[in-house]
C-alpha cells in the first residue's frame, strides 16, 4: 500500500512520540481486542479531559471561585508532571520517533532499520502524553515500507479497533491537526 495514498483523504497530524512495535505471529483474539479497546478508550477520554481548554470566567466550574479552580488545576498539573517524570525515568518509555497519526493507522520513521521479521501484524504502543501512565496500544498490520518525504518510513494500519475508540481517536487526531494548523499560521504572521 502506498503511504501517500493512505493519508490522502484522512485527517492526520505529525509529531515526535514514543513508539514501540511488537510483532506477533498470531492476530489478537476477541478477548484481547476487547480489553485493548476498553483500555484505549479510558486513556483517550482521560487525555481529552486533560487537554480540554476551559474559557476563563469570573466563576469556575461547579460554583467554585476562580482562584480555587486555579489552585486545584495547579495541584493536578504537579501530579501529572510527577507521573510523567517517573514514567520517563523508567525503561518503560520507548524512544521518540517522528509519527504521522490518523485514526485508521500511522506511519513512522524508525531511527534504526526496521525489521518486521516476517511479522506483518502486531501491536503499536504510542505514548500520547508524557503524563499518561500507559501508552495507547493498537493492534496493527504493516501495510508498507519505503521512502516517504524525509526517509525510510513504515506504514501500519490498525485493526480490531471498535467504533467508540475510533471516534475518540479521530477527535484526538482532529484536535492536534487543528493545533498544528493554528501553530503554523501564527508562525507565518
Amino acid at each position: 500500500m502506498d503511504i501517500q495514498s493512505f493519508f490522502a483523504d484522512r485527517v492526520s497530524f505529525r509529531s515526535e512520540l514514543p513508539l514501540r512495535w511488537t510483532g506477533s505471529e498470531e492476530p489478537l483474539d476477541a478477548g484481547q481486542l476487547a480489553s485493548l479497546n476498553e483500555q484505549n478508550l479510558a486513556l483517550l477520554r482521560a487525555v481529552a479531559a486533560l487537554e480540554e481548554r476551559h474559557v476563563e470566567s469570573q466563576e469556575g466550574s461547579q460554583g467554585l471561585p476562580l482562584p480555587e479552580v486555579q489552585r486545584l488545576e495547579a495541584k493536578l498539573d504537579l501530579i501529572l508532571t510527577l507521573v510523567g517524570q517517573i514514567r520517563a525515568a523508567s525503561d518503560l518509555v520507548p524512544p521518540s520517533v517522528t509519527v504521522e497519526l490518523a485514526a485508521a493507522g500511522l506511519v513512522w520513521w524508525p531511527r534504526e532499520r526496521f525489521q518486521a521479521r516476517d511479522c506483518k501484524q502486531g501491536r503499536i504502543e504510542l505514548s500520547l502524553a508524557a503524563y499518561a501512565a500507559q501508552p495507547l496500544t493498537l493492534p496493527a498490520t504493516i501495510r508498507g515500507r519505503g521512502h516517504w518525504e524525509h526517509g525510510e518510513a513504515v506504514l501500519a494500519e490498525f485493526y480490531g479497533v471498535n467504533d467508540t475508540v475510533t471516534d475518540a481517536l479521530e477527535k484526538f487526531v482532529f484536535r492536534h491537526h487543528r493545533r498544528a494548523i493554528a501553530g503554523s499560521r501564527s508562525g507565518e504572521a
